[in-house]
């Protein structure tokens, strides 16, 4: 008592079984057993079993379960024997002969019968049970692996009164039934009929067979010819004209089973300024826009992901003898142009076949232009499309210039001094007036901030005049004789010229209106929101024939991002973004993207290329529903194989909730709604209904978020997926989620996926995932998406 002894006290009753004390005395008897049996070892009768022998094993004992190990000698045995009845005089306990049997392996007859005899046991068939292992001198048959079988069936007869979802069948044959197959493993050998029979049973319990194949030929998946669509027909369908049960499923959770259209669609035979580019901005840094590196592999990655827009900004290198790409000004360091023009040529067409476009941010003399048409010359060979003229009147299409490469920067150009007489210097003597040589940049470096003097200040026209010598001047203002000719095949290179505003906007924008010449013109995120408070209607008119770049401002050291919608809605071709950023809006730029097939160029929709620009777009005050859009997030899976078990919660199983919500133009737009969290499961059903009136569908982008709750605010990030609205496809959809960089991965692994959330046509049951539905103009379609 308190960690003493303090004395005896007296068992009135004696011990009995269920006793605290007989376990302890149980223990201590069969340890002076075992060290009896230990000291058999030392006699000169005992021999040690053939099996036995290296490790000098003599016995096995678990709680009252006893083996005895000998060589098959009657001396071996009576060693043993003496040994038994020594210790049942002292503790009177001894053999039950009921329940115990002898085993022989490679012993003669007649020594059997001796052995059984001097020891009163029968003699035990094969295979030897112990611990509920069967056990016998050769390999495993496939009839003492029943046990096995039966286990597992008992356990998938428990489970069968329970409602499991998906994640939660993958969950238990893990940890239970593959578990139970693995520990016999470990033991011996299985035959390759039981390890067959283990994969059927789990495999059936997976898709819902519970170890009975007749319920998959209830079911069969056949195609609707008359309505283009896959129906699940209820009935002995077999499995010729159609899908199983089993089947119908790994085509639900596979990759066929897009969400939205995954093929090219849009008319591709108009001018490309018809189209949305997905465009990157500096598109070779591999992080923030101050001090990362600058790499080949952003370009690479950007041009997987569907990118057809690469800028470069060109720069001399500290010998002023070869071109290097770097961020001029920053602390990031350069990478040889020559590889990123490599680089693009290697990867430009293996995702998309339609056109790359690189912009130049040309910061180089005439000799290194020289050497940049060079490069882009024998780099890109016949790839490389280079128009007849200096000017071209109307772009291409994009299917006229499949798998060819265009070149967009501003071209070089002379400029007359302010002076144009002779001059005469401080020694008197007369010197001839030079022509300064203008670099061809296309510079959104030095764009000014909110603050700072601007093309559109906040006056009564919304107009400034800039300086002429803003932003185009060479940093070494070095001066080049008259006799220098601009390079004439860095020129011819050039096939979308490109250019800033200089004084009033609206000036500028009707001369390109009405001249023949097609340009690019290239703004700040910040000059188009000026912009467009008074020039609205004549940027898009702009962009119908033109090109209309926009890129970050010039305070995003972070590589952030800004709302595309607004470019996007005034005809913008080329939204510019870092794709090595993050956030809200790079996922809705990835999400819009996907429209077309992923091919990097969508389709304008038609009021942005008609004569008369709709109100609505450029000033939304009467709206008009167009649609109205239903989703119904149901459940989401995937996640516990992702994810560590801790990596949500330390204690328990996460607390998952979905949010789901529109970007699109200011009338479309929606807050983020969301259904409740989910406690303690990886595998969510939601059944949340969600619904959203629509007037400008065709820019507006469904996005869905899963996140983590937290009590302390501060959610955990499960996952996010992007769709645009009218690619959207009817049916059961199963839609894979993205992390934070809209990189097809998940959020912990680069090469790994998320969680999962479905949709389910509007016609159906929600029988699973989520469900959704659009109705307008008179006639409903619907929508479908799951995370993965």
């Amino acid at each position: 008592m308190n960690g003493r002894i303090q004395g005896s006290f007296k068992g009135k009753k004696g011990l009995r079984q269920g006793d605290p004390l007989s376990p302890l005395l149980f223990v201590l008897v069969m340890e002076y057993l075992t060290r009896c049996l230990q000291k058999v070892a030392s006699c000169a009768n005992y021999r040690y079993h053939p099996m036995c022998k290296e490790l000098r094993i003599v016995s096995l004992c678990f709680a009252d379960d006893l083996m005895l190990f000998s060589k098959g000698t009657q001396q071996s045995v009576k060693a043993l024997k003496d040994t038994l009845e020594e210790f049942s005089a002292v503790s009177g306990l001894s053999i039950n002969t009921s329940k115990s049997q002898i085993y022989f392996g490679g012993v003669d007859s007649d020594v059997k019968q001796s052995i059984m005899r001097d020891f009163g046991l029968m003699e035990g068939s094969y295979p030897l049970r112990y611990l509920g292992v069967p056990l016998r001198p050769t390999k495993w048959k496939a009839e003492d692996c029943g046990i096995i079988i039966k286990k597992m069936r008992q356990r998938l007869h428990t489970w069968a009164s329970r409602h499991l979802s998906y994640a939660g069948r993958v969950q238990l044959i893990h940890s239970v039934l593959l578990g139970l197959r693995n520990y016999w493993m470990s033991i011996s050998v299985l035959p390759h009929s039981v390890t067959k029979e283990v994969e059927k049973i789990c495999r059936g319990f997976l898709w819902g067979w519970n170890g009975n194949r007749k319920c998959c030929r209830e079911f069969s998946l056949g195609w609707d010819i008359r309505r283009g669509r896959l129906l699940l027909q209820v009935g002995k369908a077999g499995f010729r004209n159609g899908l199983h049960l089993h089947a119908f499923f790994r085509y639900l959770l596979g990759d066929l089973n897009h969400a939205h259209k995954s093929t090219v669609h849009h008319d591709m035979t108009a001018p490309l300024s018809h189209y949305y580019l997905f465009t990157g901005h500096n598109s070779y840094l591999t992080g923030n826009q101050l001090s990362s590196d600058s790499s080949t592999q952003p370009i690479i990655n950007a041009l997987h992901r569907g990118v057809r827009v690469i800028e470069l900004d060109l720069w001399p290198n500290s010998a002023k003898n070869d071109v290097e790409v770097r961020h001029g000004g920053t602390l990031t360091s350069p990478v040889a142009l020559r590889d990123c023009l490599r680089a693009i040529k290697d990867n430009a067409f293996k995702v998309s076949e339609f056109p790359v476009i690189i912009t130049f941010e040309d910061h180089l003399p005439p000799h290194l232009q020289a050497k940049v048409a060079e490069m882009v010359t024998s780099t890109f060979g016949a790839m490389l499309y280079c128009p007849a003229s200096d000017y071209i009147e109307e772009f291409p299409s994009p299917a006229a210039l499949k798998k060819r490469v265009m070149i967009s920067t501003k071209p070089p150009e002379y400029h007359e001094s302010h002076h144009h007489q002779h001059q005469v210097d401080s020694g008197g003597s007369s010197t001839k007036s030079k022509k300064n040589y203008k670099p061809s940049y296309d510079d959104d470096d030095n764009e000014k901030d909110e603050d700072d003097t601007s093309y559109y200040n906040n006056n009564n026209n919304g107009d400034h005049n800039q300086n002429d010598e803003d932003d185009d001047t060479y940093d070494d203002d070095q001066d080049y004789d008259e006799e220098e000719n601009v390079v004439p095949e860095y020129k011819q290179l050039i096939a979308i010229h490109a250019g800033k505003p200089k004084g009033e906007l609206n000036t500028w924008l009707a001369d390109l209106n009405s001249s023949v010449k097609i340009k690019r013109l290239s703004l700040s995120e910040q000059e188009l929101e000026n912009a467009i408070k008074h020039h609205g209607a004549d940027i898009v008119r702009f962009t119908q024939r033109n090109f209309l770049r926009v890129y970050p401002k010039g305070t995003r050291f972070d590589s952030s991002n800004y709302n595309p919608m607004l470019a996007w809605m005034h005809g913008a071709q080329m939204v510019a973004f870092n794709m090595q950023g993050y956030g809200k809006h790079l996922w809705v730029m990835q999400g819009m993207f996907k429209s077309n097939g992923g091919c990097g160029y969508v389709k304008k929709p038609d009021f942005l290329l008609s004569s008369t620009i709709p109100h609505h777009i450029i000033d939304p005050h009467n709206p008009t529903v167009k649609m109205i859009l239903k989703v119904k997030v149901y459940m989401g899976e995937g996640w516990h194989s992702d994810f560590r078990h801790t990596h949500f919660d330390q204690y328990s199983p996460p607390d998952f909730f979905a949010r789901v919500g529109i970007a699109g133009v200011p009338i479309d737009r929606s807050k983020m709604m969301q259904t409740k969290a989910v406690e303690d499961e990886w595998a969510p059903v939601w059944d949340h209904e969600f619904e959203f009136s629509l007037s400008v569908p065709e820019l507006a982008v469904l996005r869905v978020e899963v996140q983590e709750y937290d009590t302390s605010g501060n959610n955990d990030f499960g996952g996010q997926a992007a769709f645009p609205v009218l690619e959207l496809k009817s049916g059961i959809r199963a839609v894979p989620l993205y992390n934070k960089k809209a990189t097809n991965t998940t959020v912990t692994k680069p090469t790994a996926r998320g969680g999962d959330a479905t949709m389910d046509d509007v016609d159906l049951p929600p029988t699973t995932y989520v469900r959704t539905g659009v109705a307008g103009d008179g006639e409903t379609s619907k929508v479908g998406s799951r995370p993965a």
